[in-house]
């Protein structure tokens, strides 16, 4: 059903525009980076438009592809919303929790030395198989973990269709599925 609705240009979803326009939001927080995973962009775009005066509702498309993208999105959205102190505190909490994750793999890992990282193949989905693209892999990394996916076969940071046998040819030592 999505491999379909996205060949044809479908939505996996229907935006309620009786619900938001109720709601009345100021800010409306979007994405057009995966076509599977909101609304799409284009739609919430043609909803505002329909439903709300110029200048009443703000659509604000977040696109980030790595980890340092994405916690920079908490900044645009701080300032977006008219408190850009909040996005920075957000900011900087988040990179102190990511200090504290590599300390303590830091610590398991002297104990694994010698030993290669463990190799992690998280699937986003199952039928057809796709890889965690974007950020998924740089928090592998800063988690202490390697992606078993070999960044040669795939062409971008976005999530990508793979074979089964790709799978098995890399020979993960954990496989997650999201």
């Amino acid at each position: 059903a999505v491999k379909n609705s996205v060949h044809n240009g479908l939505s996996l979803y229907n935006l309620n525009d009786t619900a938001l326009t109720d709601a009345k939001p100021s800010v409306i927080l979007t994405q057009s980076l995966c076509d599977v995973c909101a609304v799409a962009k284009d739609e919430v775009d043609t909803e505002v438009a329909c439903n709300f005066r110029p200048g009443q509702c703000k659509v604000i498309s977040l696109e980030p592809e790595s980890l340092e993208e994405v916690v920079d999105t908490f900044v645009t959205v701080g300032e977006t919303c008219g408190v850009p102190e909040r996005g920075e505190e957000l900011k900087a909490k988040f990179w102190s929790d990511v200090t504290k994750v590599q300390e303590a793999v830091s610590l398991s890992s002297k104990k694994r030395e010698g030993k290669e990282q463990p190799r992690i193949m998280f699937l986003e989905w199952l039928d057809p198989p796709y890889d965690a693209g974007h950020w998924i892999p740089d928090m592998f990394e800063w988690s202490g973990c390697t992606s078993s996916l070999d960044s040669s076969q795939k062409p971008t940071r976005k999530s990508v269709r793979i074979l089964w046998e790709q799978l098995y040819d890399c020979d993960p030592d954990v496989v997650l599925i999201g």
